[in-house]
């Protein structure tokens, strides 16, 4: 007799079957994700998650294979003190399905978004003081060049930067939307190479750490990080390019705080002046994002940083 998730997920079940040796009890979609198609696969004996990444020609060029990038950035994963996913399985050959797939162990816990509003708003501080610690931990890994895990290299922070931003503004221009924001934040950049290059050691960055890829214990009396998951989009970078530093900096004031207390920031003119530069890149990134979801407060949200990024750099 088939199990029920053969019966809703025929393809899907004999997928696991095929992969694993064993046919899955239950497969469900998870929430959350916003790129790849996500299911919680229970199996007899263990339960994983299986992550399908979209068909390759619906793939932005500045997407394009996050799901290997991801799988490489977990075999070079420092210590962080809390789990991240372990691969069971990673095909990117097409032989068993369309699209790039992993299976991974389950990282234990609940999702922060979940958990976190089970908490007194006090208690959240202790919360971002982790996640402060985690980011800092990630950032002590070293790497060979700057750029995405999987590739493409570069020798120097501003090429890796400049042609990342431009993939994205290029993607944005496909779909057409407004780019001449952008496009002269580029034009900046490129002439204040000499600012991105004062960073010259390559460090690994998540560059989507944020609470939605982030567990924590349901039970514990207080916030607990349990596990990190998602490092498709890392890279070798400056550490002050990662998402959890904007995310952080955007409600000063706010249990947010906290995070500085265990990962300062640089407070150089210098950095300063990159943070303006990689918060248009995360506003490019925003913007890309909420083309796909038909977001158009978010459209517009975009537009009003990038505004405000140009003219701090223009003073």
């Amino acid at each position: 007799m088939s199990s029920p998730a053969a019966a809703l997920h025929p393809e899907l079940a004999a997928l696991c079957a095929a992969a694993l040796g064993e046919e899955p009890v239950a497969l469900v979609p998870l929430a959350g994700g916003a790129y790849n198609t996500t299911y919680a696969v229970t199996l007899r004996t263990r339960q994983l998650v299986l992550r399908i990444a979209p068909a390759e020609e619906s793939q932005y060029a500045c997407e394009r294979h996050l799901l290997r990038n991801g799988t490489a950035a977990l075999a070079v994963l420092p210590e962080l003190g809390v789990a991240t996913p372990t691969v069971v399985l990673a095909d990117f050959s097409g032989s068993r399905w369309p699209c790039d797939l992993v299976f991974e162990e389950v990282v234990p816990g609940e999702p922060a978004p979940t958990v976190l509003p089970r908490h007194e708003r006090a208690l959240w501080r202790g919360y971002y003081r982790q996640l402060g610690e985690v980011a800092r931990s990630l950032h002590a890994r070293t790497g060979p060049a700057f750029g995405r895990v999987d590739g493409p290299r570069f020798d120097r922070w501003s090429d890796a930067f400049l042609t990342s931003l431009a993939a994205t503004v290029a993607d944005l221009g496909s779909v057409g939307l407004p780019t001449d924001d952008l496009d002269a934040v580029l034009e900046l950049g490129g002439e204040e190479r000499e600012l991105f290059d004062e960073v010259t050691v390559p460090r690994l960055v998540h560059g989507d750490l944020w609470n939605v890829n982030v567990m924590l214990d349901p039970d514990a009396p207080q916030p607990r990080i349990t596990g990190v998951f998602d490092f498709d989009r890392a890279c070798w970078a400056d550490p002050e390019a990662e998402w959890s530093l904007y995310m952080a900096s955007r409600r000063p004031g706010t249990e947010r705080d906290a995070f500085w207390e265990t990962y300062p920031p640089d407070p150089s003119p210098a950095a300063a002046r990159r943070r303006c530069f990689y918060t248009a890149s995360f506003a490019a990134q925003v913007r890309l994002e909420a083309h796909r979801r038909d977001l158009p407060e978010a459209l517009e949200a975009s537009r009003d940083e990038v505004r405000a990024v140009l003219e701090a750099l223009r003073r």
